[in-house]
């Protein structure tokens, strides 16, 4: 099966705390959703620190929620910085129907 015939992917979509980067979710079961938020890093130096810190913003604007009242039963965050040819993913929190379920 393709990605895009299990996934349903948009971008810079609104919500009621700003926008948020990618959406991924499954179209036929509401169980996994993923939030992908991402920055251009001035230093390569940087690239760590602020995919953790655009990981950690998907938390603070709680962008999960719009999900969360869609159904879906797992939300996992990710946040991406890029400077030049090289980038940095860091796995923020996972949400479930149950709450927070932490890294």
């Amino acid at each position: 099966m393709k990605l895009n015939q299990k996934y349903i992917c948009t971008g810079n979509r609104e919500s009621d705390n700003g926008r948020f980067g990618i959406v991924a979710k499954q179209r036929t079961r509401w169980e996994l959703a993923f939030i992908l938020e991402s920055k251009v890093s001035d230093k390569v130096t940087d690239l760590l620190s602020d995919a953790r810190e655009v990981a950690k913003k998907t938390t603070e604007k709680e962008y999960f929620k719009e999900l969360q009242q869609e159904g879906y039963e797992k939300i996992m965050c990710y946040g991406i910085s890029i400077c030049q040819k090289r980038c940095r993913v860091v796995q923020g929190e996972t949400y479930t129907v149950h709450g927070l379920s932490g890294q």
